[in-house]
């Protein structure tokens, strides 16, 4: 029962990590600085948005 279950075990761990992580990695390293870019312009966009509206006020 003890072989079985360490076989079992050590099979998956050594599977996923190498499969799985790698394409979230470079899938996060391709997306990511396109985010940040869309996020900084719609925050300077409605930041000037809400000081020109208190302005008008």
């Amino acid at each position: 029962m003890l072989d079985e279950y360490a076989r079992t075990d050590l099979l998956p761990k050594k599977v996923e990590p190498i499969v799985i992580p790698k394409k979230p990695k470079n899938r996060e390293q391709k997306f990511y600085p396109w985010f940040f870019v869309i996020g900084l312009i719609l925050y300077v966009c409605l930041a000037h948005a809400l000081i020109e509206f208190l302005v008008n006020l």
